[in-house]
């Protein structure tokens, strides 16, 4: 597949500076340190009361100093996690938007047939690409394509990096829109029979159309 680098759009620039700033706050411990002290005071002042008062020892008061205890609990885990996350991911950040460039894979598509698997929350989408052979391209989790109507389109740039992709999309519409071919689950059923199931981005040196009925009647292969 080819790769290419180009500098970054304003509109991807302004995207990539958002998610960082977005991953430091979120790796800022202040605020946990801050919570963990008010649920460790109301876990003291809870039980000193209950001990000075003599209350008796009620479900609810149980209840609730197992609650604020299990709330610091998770809070303690949480500080340990930001005390080993990787920094890695934010170090790349700083370095794409300080050099402004971002690498893609530019993908030229003839026509596109989408299969959804609702009970996976995924699509699953299989390109013919111009220059001949195909294509799987999965669509889910992170990699929802946000394209504002633009996509299924004719020319894509796919983002390469999973931390460009979670900043901004996992892929850039260009070209003329294309009418996907909607398939049933007749014709994907036969896939979990496969003892590899496509990857993403797996290319597939296949008619289009041929690869469409081996799919349907089952005799897919993976290659």
């Amino acid at each position: 597949m080819e790769t290419i680098r180009r500098n970054t759009t304003e509109a991807e620039q302004v995207a990539l500076q958002d998610y960082l700033a977005e991953k430091k706050k979120a790796a800022d411990p202040t605020t946990k340190w801050n919570r963990l002290f008010i649920w460790t005071l109301a876990l003291l002042s809870v039980g000193t009361f209950v001990w000075f008062t003599q209350i008796p020892h009620t479900g609810f008061w149980l209840s609730l100093i197992l609650f604020i205890a299990f709330n610091i609990i998770s809070l303690v885990q949480d500080l340990v996690k930001l005390g080993k996350e990787d920094k890695s991911e934010e170090q790349v950040l700083v370095w794409d938007i300080g050099r402004q460039e971002i690498e893609t894979i530019p993908l030229h598509i003839r026509r596109l047939a989408t299969w959804e698997d609702i009970s996976l929350h995924i699509n699953l989408h299989l390109l013919e690409l111009v220059e001949g052979g195909c294509m799987w391209l999965y669509e889910g989790g992170i990699s929802v394509f946000e394209q504002e109507g633009l996509w299924p389109s004719s020319q894509v740039e796919i983002y390469k990096e999973k931390h460009v992709q979670r900043a901004i999309s996992k892929l850039k519409c260009h070209g003329q829109p294309i009418q996907p071919i909607i398939l049933d689950n007749s014709y994907f059923d036969p896939m979990y029979e496969m003892e590899e199931e496509p990857e993403d981005l797996q290319r597939i040196d296949k008619d289009f159309d041929q690869l469409l009925e081996e799919i349907r009647t089952g005799g897919i292969q993976s290659t």
